[in-house]
């Protein structure tokens, strides 16, 4: 079932390739200016781009300003006795602490969760890209649909207006013999009944491609009183000769397909993701500090520095590892 639909699809576009025209193209145009789908799937794709940028930066270091003040109303004091000394040292702290500082950090290891970040996010990048083109090509084959269906009904219209014609001087035929007494008068009633029947069937045709134009001009987002020009007739349909090769056509250009390949991907990234919670993390950084009170008790703001490493292991977390690879791998399969 599925390989039939796959060739009505592939069908389909060859022979959508065998009606190209000048006057389909321009309205193919008008239809992706105006279609608000084709416009919310791009704005989707920009937004898609932003955050695979935004997680490419997690791979990059980091760097934080920092602004603190505090004020103890009893700040700490310290009296020591010296024997050497005939009264104690007394310290006092102060009762104001202020500084700024700049922290840069660099992530070495975070249990892989950066990396399946950034591939969740390039894939749903791309899978907005695919939806695009799924959500065009479905517009695109509707604004075919009423393209030819106007010119269709606009054949018609030329049909019944012959028909039309045809059975007019049919009737002029059947008259003048009425007259001349060599056809009895039913023939020409029987000639008129066809003539009303040709009428009425000039006038449904109208209406026809009259709708046929109105529904054309909506989804373009055409006023109603415009007129698109159109072909005169619908162009003949090419034949596919060789199906396998049509299919694998198919096959390697359907979005659909790139779609749920992707939405399959996004599930293993995110997967990673949850389980990069329970790893170890490693990360490095430098912390650079302007504060008072300074090293050594000095009362005035002093520069200094700290180069840090942090290992952070998780140890125990209640089974919670084990709850979340169930549900990535439930989700997977129903992905799948």
């Amino acid at each position: 079932m599925n390989k039939w639909i796959f060739l009505c699809l592939a069908g389909i576009s060859i022979q959508t390739q065998a009606q190209q025209s000048n006057f389909l193209q321009e309205y193919r145009a008008k239809v992706k200016e105006y279609n608000q789908d084709i416009k919310a799937a791009g704005y989707a794709v920009s937004i898609q781009k932003e955050k695979e940028k935004l997680a490419r930066a997690d791979f990059l270091p980091s760097l934080s300003g920092n602004a603190n003040f505090n004020y103890t109303g009893n700040p700490a004091e310290l009296s020591v006795d010296i024997p050497s000394l005939n009264e104690p040292v007394s310290f006092q702290g102060r009762n104001s602490k202020y500084g700024a500082s700049l922290t840069l950090a660099q992530p070495i290891y975070a249990g892989g969760a950066i990396k399946a970040g950034y591939d969740k996010a390039k894939k749903e990048s791309e899978l907005s890209h695919y939806e695009q083109i799924r959500i065009t090509n479905n517009i695109i084959y509707d604004a075919d649909v009423y393209y030819w269906n106007k010119v269709a009904r606009q054949e018609m219209v030329t049909v019944a207006e012959e028909l039309k014609e045809s059975v007019s001087t049919l009737v002029k035929v059947v008259k003048d013999r009425v007259d001349e007494e060599y056809s009895d008068r039913n023939d020409l009633l029987m000639a008129e009944v066809k003539l009303n029947d040709a009428e009425y069937r000039l006038i449904q045709s109208r209406n026809d491609a009259e709708v046929a134009r109105l529904s054309m001009n909506s989804f373009s987002g055409i006023p109603f009183n415009e007129f698109i020009e159109t072909d005169s007739v619908v162009m003949p349909l090419t034949d596919v000769q060789d199906y396998s090769e049509t299919l694998n056509t198919a096959m390697a250009t359907r979005p659909e397909l790139q779609i749920a390949s992707h939405k399959i991907d996004i599930q293993k990234a995110a997967s990673k993701i949850a389980n990069a919670q329970y790893l170890p993390k490693l990360s490095v950084g430098i912390d650079g500090s302007y504060s008072s009170p300074g090293y050594d008790f000095k009362s005035d703001l002093d520069p200094n520095y700290a180069v840090y490493a942090k290992l952070s292991v998780p140890i125990f977390e209640w089974r919670k590892r084990r709850h979340t690879k169930k549900i990535r791998q439930i989700q997977c399969k129903h992905c799948c």
